[in-house]
């Protein structure tokens, strides 16, 4: 498995795997606003990836202060 940062030609199969978890909102999940999240932090969305197959994702918000980890998804089939 290989962590990464998200790119946008990752967008449709994390949104298969958050819809897949009822996790996707349609207003907070447009591409657009990924594309802005990683605009101003390419490392604010990772996903995790096997044979080449992106198979979960997290979003994070970090500040001096504090950070958050959000909307961890992980594609079925592959929780153990």
């Amino acid at each position: 498995m290989n962590i990464r940062a998200y790119k946008d030609k990752d967008y449709k199969e994390v949104k298969s795997i958050l819809q897949g978890g009822k996790r996707f909102y349609d207003d907070w999940d447009k591409r657009a606003h990924w594309r802005v999240k990683i605009e101003n932090d390419s490392n604010s969305i990772l996903v995790a990836e096997e044979d080449g197959k992106v198979i979960g994702s997290i979003l994070m918000i970090k500040d001096p202060w504090i950070s958050f980890l959000y909307r961890l998804v992980v594609k079925k089939g592959y929780l153990v």
